[in-house]
């Protein structure tokens, strides 16, 4: 087959009308991208007869649901789900049914299936008669010679389904969408087509903890993510990334993506962060990613401290790069204010016990009733979030009211942004899916690593203990006195942001 990438023509003439590319499909696997000069460009009469169409799609979808009884609510457009999964057959029998019982039925559903070594394509091949039976064409597709991981296995699904579809909707093979997940978010982009995607809003299922340890772990990432999701709500639900979990797009945003970047799909495989390079692509052609307001799913949560720290490596180094690579601009501002966050609270913390530590050394410590503030005001935003969270329990107050917990996520979440500008700085070049995919099958190597680093900073610990005792009193108290004053100031900025977080509306968006 010639390898050019899928060109697509113009945009449907009738609101329903399937988008149809040239049916030209690259060698499965391929990560090449090829040089060639693309025909097809929108222009701004294309772009205002799509959303002409797309809004006479809605007005047929309104009528259609006026019309119709309850339960499923039929489309005129076309939807596809693809589901990319890597050795997920603890999970994917889940994730077919929660898609079958969708209030909108999608026209087909497509299970990636991406080098697996388990049952994940003999569970998914069951459900094939029971979609068939709901109107929907399930499909289990293997890929073939895939070295491109998620990327790999969702190009191969878009070149092969795409052309027949309006909509298409990522979903990971761990994700779980509530009833009208789809349903909503069709709506919502039909609402808003200048989005090109919509993400659900997602949270994690306490449940699935085993252990004392797996279950603090997803009731820090449930308020994480809650944390997050407000995030989004105060910015009027835009957001920077389009997240894999659970995504609805429109095809013809992603067709022009794809070939103004001369791709094989509209994802890449040079990044750990697909679906954040791609919502960077989509920003820069004058779309406006969406947060939804009603959509909701469940992801799947990291249950060891391994697997999430290898996860959050992955997506830290993979969000640095992108950073580095694009710059400081319009569509990055946001993600490098997090960063910048993120740093102020590092040296907030560092220097503090940094400071404390030497004070107490050399016996030159007073304490201050105000450096309570800070941890007071910690406590007052985290249960402010934890009472917004959706399916709160008490236990999730709790550990937000105790401070000890949240501060120690922080830290790790810290950590884990500061390792991973060392490691991309210094030309570190790892496969974070590897890893990520070792630890949660509890392969991961890296226990030795870390006594190692633990022996390196108890050593300068000590070199550092020596040497400040040896230092002339005049010296200590010009440090110590300098130390201070630098830690208020920076103090006293990180409590006027977090005063803002606790009285700021939010705008009815509930996290």
């Amino acid at each position: 087959m010639s390898n050019l990438p899928v060109l697509y023509q113009g945009p449907p003439s009738t609101p329903g009308t399937s988008i149809v590319p040239a049916q030209v499909i690259l060698k499965p696997g391929s990560s090449t991208q090829p040089a060639f000069d693309p025909t097809y460009k929108p222009t701004v009469a294309a772009k205002g007869s799509r959303i002409l169409g797309q809004f006479a799609q809605y007005v047929d979808r309104k009528l259609e649901r006026f019309r119709a009884q309850g339960g499923v609510v039929e489309r005129t457009a076309r939807m596809l789900v693809i589901v990319p999964a890597h050795n997920e057959e603890d999970t994917i029998a889940s994730v077919i049914e929660h898609i079958l019982k969708q209030t909108r039925r999608p026209d087909r559903i497509v299970i990636a299936a991406d080098n697996c070594t388990d049952d994940t394509i003999k569970i998914a091949t069951r459900y094939i008669r029971e979609a068939r039976n709901n109107g929907i064409d399930l499909v289990v597709m293997e890929t073939i010679d895939n070295t491109d991981r998620k990327v790999g296995a969702l190009t191969q699904a878009w070149q092969r389904h795409a052309h027949e579809f309006d909509f298409m909707a990522g979903v990971d093979g761990d994700t779980l969408l509530m009833p009208s997940c789809l349903q909503d978010l069709e709506e919502e982009l039909v609402r808003n087509p200048s989005a090109g995607g919509i993400m659900a809003r997602y949270t994690f299922d306490q449940d699935l903890g085993r252990t004392m340890m797996s279950k603090a772990l997803i009731r820090l990432q449930r308020h994480e993510f809650a944390s997050w999701n407000a995030e989004h709500g105060y910015r009027n639900r835009k957001t920077y990334v389009l997240g894999g979990q659970a995504t609805l797009f429109s095809v013809r945003s992603l067709a022009d993506i794809q070939v103004k970047y001369r791709r094989n799909s509209p994802w890449v495989p040079t990044t750990q962060v697909e679906d954040q390079e791609l919502t960077w692509k989509m920003k820069q052609e004058g779309m406006s990613p969406l947060v939804s307001n009603t959509a909701r799913a469940l992801a799947g949560p990291m249950t060891t401290t391994k697997s999430l720290y290898h996860q959050r490596q992955k997506w830290d180094q993979g969000q640095v790069r992108l950073l580095l690579e694009h710059g400081f601009n319009d569509h990055t501002r946001y993600p490098w204010s997090m960063q910048f966050r993120m740093l102020l609270d590092l040296v907030t913390r560092v220097s503090f016990a940094l400071l404390l530590v030497c004070a107490l050394m050399v016996d030159k410590f007073e304490w201050n009733p105000l450096w309570l503030i800070p941890p007071v005001m910690s406590v007052v935003l985290n249960i402010k979030i934890a009472m917004k969270m959706p399916n709160r329990k008490a236990s999730d107050v709790l550990m937000s009211a105790l401070f000890l917990p949240c501060e120690m996520y922080m830290m790790f979440r810290m950590s884990s942004m500061a390792i991973a500008w060392a490691k991309v700085l210094g030309g570190s070049n790892r496969d974070g899916w590897s890893a990520q995919y070792a630890a949660e099958r509890g392969h991961a190597a890296g226990a030795w690593k870390f006594v190692a680093g633990l022996a390196v900073a108890l050593f300068a610990a000590y070199g550092a203990v020596v040497g400040w005792t040896h230092v002339p009193s005049e010296t200590q108290d010009s440090v110590l006195i300098t130390g201070w004053n630098v830690l208020k100031i920076i103090t006293m900025l990180c409590c006027v942001d977090m005063l803002f977080k606790i009285i700021r509306p939010s705008k009815g968006f509930r996290p």
